[in-house]
């Protein structure tokens, strides 16, 4: 224990210990990278000893809960969100583990006491039949010693392990907080790579032909009409039109599809736009009215959802 964790990381793994101290030195190593910022090599020698865990699954080492929570912190300071919730879950599996040895030994000291009761009822006939032999006296005697020893030792195992069960508990507790922070972390994580995605949208330029190309934001809606297809978009504070040679089908295969959507067979419409939607016609923010068509009309909820979130 006196051995710095500076000194076991001059040694290349593996250490020629035995597995509890060769854990307890990767654990050591791991703490002590992990205060000097060296988030990855902490992680690896991290990674060494729930190895060592794994190998010896029945152990219950004293470094268990500490690994997870290390191996969790490490996580959230590499931002890696799931990694760290995956490592708050296996030390709350660990504390499940200390619950089921908490009741193996309440057992086992059951039946020791019970053997105790036995081997005393035991003992008062023998002492009762051989009264005037000393030697087998003090030889129950010695037998008695030793069984209320064993009981007393495991007594005080039990409620050592009881404390040490309240107090990781109450680490699993804070624990479950840190998880649900992470949760949330992770929540804001995606709502931010969401509004990216939407900013990356807006600055795509779509080319109908050589000599019209309009950015993808400022397309209010596109209409059929025969072989062309009018394109509205928003022009300083009004809107202008390109009538272009395309089928509606190929136009909406260039635009992208996470704010165009088909209301009708003749008609696209970016949801950035819309106003309000009404029955079967839909508004836009410029005055404009648009047909729904009949078969689109499973979609308006989705639509106008995905409009509002995006205002």
């Amino acid at each position: 224990a006196g051995i710095s964790a500076a000194y076991l990381l001059s040694l290349e793994p593996p250490l020629p210990v035995t597995p509890d101290g060769l854990a307890f030195a990767y654990f050591e190593v791991a703490r002590y990278l992990y205060t000097v910022k060296e988030y990855e090599r902490s992680l690896e020698y991290a990674g060494y000893v729930t190895a060592i865990f794994d190998r010896t699954p029945r152990m219950m080492h004293d470094y268990a809960d500490g690994i997870y929570a290390l191996k969790a912190s490490i996580y959230v300071s590499l931002d890696d969100a799931n990694n760290a919730i995956e490592a708050y879950r296996k030390h709350s599996e660990f504390f499940n583990r200390l619950e089921i040895r908490e009741r193996e030994i309440a057992r086992n000291t059951a039946q020791v006491r019970y053997q105790l009761i036995l081997n005393e009822a035991e003992l008062a006939s023998a002492i009762q039949a051989q009264e005037k032999s000393g030697f087998r006296f003090w030889l129950a005697a010695l037998f008695s010693i030793f069984a209320i020893s064993i009981a007393f030792i495991l007594f005080t195992q039990y409620r050592k392990s009881k404390v040490v069960i309240k107090e990781k508990n109450k680490a699993l507790t804070e624990a479950e907080l840190e998880t649900k922070r992470l949760k949330e972390f992770a929540h804001k994580q995606t709502a931010l790579l969401k509004e990216r995605k939407q900013k990356e949208n807006s600055s795509i330029i779509v080319q109908f032909h050589d000599k019209v190309s309009l950015s993808a934001e400022i397309i209010s809606h596109i209409q059929s009409d025969g072989n062309y297809v009018r394109v509205y978009y928003q022009k300083n504070e009004d809107m202008d039109c390109e009538i272009i040679r395309m089928s509606l089908k190929k136009c909406y295969s260039m635009l992208p599809d996470e704010i165009f959507y088909r209301i009708h067979r003749q008609i696209i419409v970016n949801i950035n736009f819309i106003d309000n939607i009404l029955n079967d016609e839909l508004y836009l923010k410029n005055g404009t009215n648009l047909q729904i068509g009949k078969t689109y009309g499973d979609k308006l909820d989705f639509i106008d959802s995905r409009s509002h979130s995006a205002a």
